[in-house]
């Protein structure tokens, strides 16, 4: 009995966070399936307000509350005041600037939207730097780490969505490589559930009865 290799018939082509952050130390991927064609699961995507849904989702608000419990329980030690981040104004993907804290990186309308940050993120302090976009693939700054995250839309069916949250980290030294992973041995899975819980929002943005007129 002889086999054959099946040959692909076309090479995929890569996704835009494949050109962002290539080569990462950790990465978590969630997916839903959506009621409704691409071009409408990703118009929901990039518009849902994540910070409306961290205020209405009490779920949401504790595992947020969760990733910030290193920091909180420094200050607590330290005895110094604990502030959460306030959220600023626009919660929205598509309102991201190219220079900041989490800055757009790159968009394929319709298809593909990625967005990260650089700070650190794994101690006692948790800071962001203030970059360009233009700077996200460059920096090697030792003590930090690059966060790339996508929201992707793909056809799935007929009038279905496959709507896919993936977030990327990558350190730029060893010794916050171990830093890291401790980091996301303990709330990686958690981070998890964050993610399924905005596609699961933006799924239900998508399909909702859009209002008259």
């Amino acid at each position: 009995m002889s086999t054959h290799a099946i040959e692909p018939s076309h090479a995929a082509e890569p996704m835009l966070i494949d050109r962002r952050l290539p080569h990462y130390d950790a990465t978590t991927i969630q997916h839903v399936v959506v009621e409704a064609p691409p071009e409408r699961a990703y118009a929901a995507a990039v518009g849902t307000d994540l910070f409306a849904l961290a205020r209405q989702d009490p779920v949401f608000r504790a595992l947020f509350t969760l990733r910030i419990l290193p920091e909180r329980l420094m200050a607590m030690l330290r005895g110094e005041p604990f502030g959460e981040p306030a959220p600023t104004e626009g919660g929205r993907l598509r309102d991201l600037p190219t220079s900041g804290e989490w800055v757009r990186l790159g968009e394929t309308p319709g298809e593909e939207f990625v967005f990260g940050a650089i700070g650190r993120f794994w101690g006692a302090r948790i800071t962001w730097e203030t970059i360009d976009a233009t700077e996200f693939e460059g920096f090697d700054r030792p003590g930090f780490g690059r966060i790339a995250a996508a929201i992707s839309a793909r056809p799935y069916g007929e009038g279905r969505t496959l709507l896919s949250y993936e977030a990327r980290t990558a350190v730029t030294d060893p010794e916050s490589s171990t830093a890291f992973q401790r980091y996301w041995k303990a709330l990686g899975p958690f981070i998890g559930v964050l993610l399924h819980r905005t596609l699961t929002a933006m799924a239900k943005e998508a399909t909702s009865p859009r209002p008259a007129g």
